[in-house]
């Protein structure tokens, strides 16, 4: 069984953990993203601080992190493309799992629970965005129903592939 337990003070550590394991993962695999310094502690105190920072756990077991933030992402604003819709979303950012779970399909269920917890929000839109060297990323974001809608500038300067998901009421 997967679930989401937000990150609370005190356990920032523990979630960059993950981030540092993934920002390895990432450069053994010849992926560029997060190889600048971002995403930093800061960066996982501030998730915490604003209560979009959650462990991924299976069975109990912390096995990863990911961000599910409600309040827009401003590098969202300006697109080289178009987006799906142009309500309220979600944006998962940050998502990483723990190396012994890797390539057994725990990814997708964080999407699911990422738009359920969406939908208990009541907002029917999410979002995504991913390195273009991030083969493996853009195969999970598209095989989980994500459309491709351009090009845009995230946090760290990089351009990233964004996807928006639309989803439906429970």
């Amino acid at each position: 069984m997967f679930e989401l337990k937000r990150v609370e003070k005190g356990e920032e550590k523990r979630a960059f953990e993950f981030i540092n394991d993934a920002k390895k993962y990432l450069k053994e695999n010849g992926v560029n993203q997060w190889q600048n310094g971002y995403p930093n502690i800061s960066t996982i105190e501030r998730d915490a601080e604003l209560e979009r920072g959650y462990f991924i756990i299976k069975d109990k077991e912390e096995i990863g992190y990911v961000c599910i933030d409600f309040g827009g992402e401003p590098g969202y604003e300006k697109i080289d493309g178009k987006w799906k819709s142009s309500g309220k979303y979600s944006v998962i950012h940050r998502m990483t799992i723990k190396n012994t779970f890797r390539n057994s399909g725990i990814a997708f269920e964080v999407f699911r629970l990422a738009e359920e917890l969406t939908l208990k929000n009541k907002i029917y839109s999410v979002k995504v965005d991913t390195d273009n060297s991030n083969k493996k990323m853009q195969h999970i974001i598209s095989k989980s129903g994500y459309e491709y809608c351009g090009i845009i500038i995230s946090e760290d300067g990089g351009e990233r592939l964004a996807y928006e998901k639309t989803i439906k009421k429970l």
